[in-house]
């Protein structure tokens, strides 16, 4: 519009997302902190995430339900809840979801995450490991594609913050600086408009800026 001169424009699914977790991200960049897993009791075994015998956790996701129901029950050796009437039709069981839960949380505690997948993905079962925000403060394709960046912080040091999802041919957008400390540009920005050294330091010691 101002130049007539086109830009290309990349953008991913992958930087996207990270970027809707900035402030998850800045956290774990800054200070190695990881959010916390929300209740899963009300979720099908089918839609939900699990704790493996490491500490590690694993996700999935099926649809639709019945038709996973018996691959799951065969890679878990769960196949006895396929002859339970309460769970003949996975897709209708609401008031014993929490039973399901807690006892393939006793399942899946069985086994390290790193054995439950290939399991669990023989069967065509869809498990995915699920990465802790922190990860992705070291994970190659984040770093490779510059969603995670270096940034030397004023008072943290050397961190890794969240980089500009949207990467241009010509342009470069992503954060420049840290926020300004209170009253960090006060002196710069009295001189621009006009005040003396002098009176800057009048005001000062008067308690008029800081």
């Amino acid at each position: 519009e101002r130049r007539g001169v086109g830009q290309a424009v990349h953008i991913s699914l992958y930087g996207t997302a990270l970027w809707m977790q900035y402030a998850g991200l800045m956290i774990a960049g800054c200070l190695s902190r990881n959010s916390v897993p929300s209740d899963r009791r009300m979720y099908s075994p089918l839609r939900n995430f699990f704790c493996c015998q490491d500490g590690k956790w694993i996700i999935g996701t099926h649809h639709p339900e019945q038709k996973y129901w018996p691959l799951l029950c065969e890679a878990t050796g769960q196949t006895e809840l396929l002859r339970d009437p309460r769970f003949a039709d996975i897709s209708k069981v609401l008031e014993d979801r929490p039973l399901l839960v807690e006892r393939f949380d006793r399942v899946f505690a069985t086994k390290a995450r790193s054995e439950w997948i290939p399991l669990l993905r023989a069967k065509g079962l869809m498990f995915g490991p699920v990465q802790q925000i922190e990860d992705v403060v070291r994970d190659p394709q984040a770093l490779s594609n510059g969603y995670m960046v270096d940034f030397d912080h004023r008072s943290l040091g050397k961190v890794k913050i969240p980089g500009y999802p949207v990467q241009f041919s010509s342009s470069q957008a992503g954060t420049r600086s840290s926020a300004p400390a209170l009253g960090e540009h006060t002196d710069s920005i009295m001189k621009e408009i006009g005040y003396s050294d002098q009176e800057i330091a009048e005001a000062r010691q008067a308690g008029v800026i800081r």
